[in-house]
């Protein structure tokens, strides 16, 4: 079967709660494909980054005939719509009126087909038949929907750095350090367990704003504090609010990122951190698990099971040997699916495919 033809360029729209540092690599690869790009976003964030492209923001008091005329404006020939209330359902609308194409953007899964109803709905409201998500899921004999597409985000990769020096195993977890959810003190107590001998050092990034949705002060108070003991075999560093450019360097300095997080709907940290060779440990109901082969590129764990999460550091910290391999192959995987020329291949087929 013979490629598909180069897409036209396009103008497209995101509509999105904000200019999430997910989008960050698709807007950049699409901009320098010779597509226009516009972002519609509900709010900001300290740490997004807009040196390539900046959101217009629409607050509450916004107007059905503001987001029209800002909508004119843009002239999108595509509207990529995420639910972000009300401006979604202003510009899914304004969009149906002008009859310009719209793609749903969720984080459900691939492997997790859209209800029938919730289905009719869309169509209902913007003629949207296309869904996009970047998440595959990670369930087995499950077929998706007919018009979901599997569509991940591309992350910029570096080649790996030297062979590791010999010492602790350098470990990275990257979170919202005010969010319980992100589960850094369960990391925590799991390194701790570790037997004797097993070294590690351990770096919890992440924004420090307390305006996040189940922010809990305290939460980061008890990070601090652990972070203020413990031998230098056994360190806990806490680097709050790094520019997202200067994150590429943090992976490199590290050999693991762990994502302890249950039920996080992507988790983009280690899908980024193995784009520069740093091994994945990803809670094994995260959506960014589904891109990682267990024992392979990376390790899946189940958070629900005691003791899991420590075992598998405990195997690694205990064969430190191994990390390089698996370095290897993590990066493989990484340039092979979240590649920018990856991402613009399955774009331009999505855009010439018809649906």
């Amino acid at each position: 079967m013979s490629a598909p033809p180069p897409a036209e360029r396009r103008t497209i729209l995101f509509v999105v709660p904000r200019f999430h540092t997910n989008l960050h690599g698709a807007t950049r690869a699409l901009i320098s494909a010779g597509h226009r790009v516009a972002i519609f976003a509900t709010a900001t964030a300290r740490l997004e980054d807009h040196s390539h492209l900046v959101p217009r923001i629409f607050g509450a008091d916004a107007t059905v005939r503001d987001v029209a005329s800002a909508l004119d404006e843009v002239g999108p020939d595509l509207v990529i719509l995420r639910k972000a209330p009300p401006l979604s359902r202003q510009v899914g609308a304004a969009a149906r009126r002008r009859g310009i194409p719209v793609w749903l953007y969720s984080l459900q899964p691939l492997d997790r087909p859209t209800p029938h109803v919730a289905r009719l709905k869309a169509w209902w409201r913007f003629r949207a038949r296309r869904r996009i998500t970047p998440v595959p899921g990670v369930a087995s004999g499950t077929r998706a929907e007919r018009f979901a597409s599997l569509l991940p985000w591309p992350v910029d990769g570096s080649p790996r750095p030297a062979p590791r020096a010999p010492g602790p195993v350098r470990i990275l977890c990257v979170g919202k350090l005010s969010q319980p959810r992100k589960n850094q003190h369960l990391l925590i107590e799991a390194l701790d367990a570790l037997p004797p001998g097993l070294d590690w050092t351990l770096t919890l990034a992440g924004a420090t704003d307390d305006r996040v949705g189940g922010a809990d002060p305290a939460h980061a108070q008890h990070l601090a504090a652990r972070a203020a003991q413990g031998p230098p075999a056994r360190r806990v560093t806490i680097r709050p609010d790094i520019p997202f450019d200067e994150m590429p360097e943090l992976y490199r300095q590290h050999d693991l990122c762990v994502l302890p997080a249950s039920g996080e709907p992507l988790g983009m940290a280690p899908l980024e951190a193995m784009a520069h060779g740093c091994v994945p440990v990803i809670a094994g109901d995260a959506g960014a698990a589904g891109f990682v082969t267990h024992g392979r590129d990376g390790f899946r764990v189940d958070m629900s099971q005691s003791g899991a999460l420590g075992s598998v550091l405990s195997t690694l910290l205990a064969d430190p040997e191994r990390i390089p391999e698996i370095s290897d192959a993590a990066a493989r995987t990484a340039a092979r699916t979240f590649s920018t020329e990856a991402f613009l291949e399955r774009f331009d087929a999505l855009l010439t495919s018809g649906d």
